[in-house]
């Protein structure tokens, strides 16, 4: 048996905490998983059953942005993805500025360990808006000709 299977659609939000979910996404849409977490005062697995609840009946939807998923109510239109996270265009404008930088010098000038760069390179690479090329022992960073 599948979560919620026996509730129907109509009967979803007679639940106390469902409708506290349904609310407050309603007053505040996007609202992340640990914020709904932290304001409802909810456990994580009590949380979790009910928003799939939830998801599952058509009410709410859900969509992952960076490390969060947020949640909107179903009927509420799912904005643009927003651009770069402040880091992220952090990032860009350095090798902007230094074309061809090594990711040791955006840990520097960033104030970050060489792994959190590592993954804000990975992630800008994915999304098409830096390359990496190998020089030498180092990897070197350049703006893709489209984000140039």
């Amino acid at each position: 048996m599948t979560t919620g299977q026996r509730i129907k659609p109509e009967e979803a939000l007679d639940n106390f905490r469902r409708g506290q979910i349904h609310g407050y996404l309603r007053a505040n849409p996007g609202t992340h998983y640990n914020e709904l977490k932290r304001v409802l005062d909810m456990p994580n697995g009590v949380l979790s059953y009910h928003l799939r609840i939830l998801e599952d009946k058509g009410f709410i939807q859900h969509r992952k942005e960076g490390l969060r998923l947020r949640f909107y109510l179903d009927s509420y239109p799912m904005p643009e993805l927003t651009g770069l996270t402040g880091r992220e265009e952090e990032i860009v404008d350095i090798v902007n500025d230094n074309p061809g930088c090594s990711q040791q010098h955006l840990a520097e000038t960033v104030g970050m360990r060489p792994a959190a760069i590592s993954y804000f390179v990975r992630q800008l690479t994915k999304r098409g808006v830096v390359r990496i090329e190998r020089e030498g022992r180092q990897n070197a960073v350049y703006l893709t000709a489209a984000t140039a």
